[in-house]
């Protein structure tokens, strides 16, 4: 174990998902987001994303409904894995939305908000 620990290799691992910026990514969604908010971050990027917004004091429920039509929405582009914005992220959701605004980038990651 003490091997996994000088590599790094648990952080940089590509078997499972991943999203190397997680974690300042729900820090920086603790201070914006609001009830009703919708962020979507497709495969590999939910489940990661998942766990630090538990960490965060998050409502996860931010990750999984419907937006209506006074929702913010957000998507979280995880660009270390080879995703854009032009990717096709298989939510049907998404679809609804063909506008999307550059609102930070990460190193492994950006964060778009769309509107519709």
């Amino acid at each position: 174990s003490l091997a996994i620990m000088l590599t790094g290799e648990v952080s940089t691992s590509r078997d499972t998902g991943t999203l190397r910026d997680g974690e300042r990514i729900a820090k920086a969604f603790s201070t914006s987001l609001r009830p009703g908010d919708r962020v979507f971050a497709p495969i590999p990027s939910n489940a990661p994303l998942a766990y630090y917004f538990v960490r965060a004091g998050l409502d996860t429920t931010h990750l999984s409904s419907v937006p209506s039509d006074s929702s913010r929405v957000y998507l979280v582009v995880n660009t270390a894995e080879g995703y854009a914005l032009n990717t096709g992220l298989g939510d049907p959701l998404l679809r609804l939305f063909h506008k999307a605004r550059l609102v930070t980038t990460y190193p492994s990651a950006e964060v778009y908000q769309l509107y519709r």
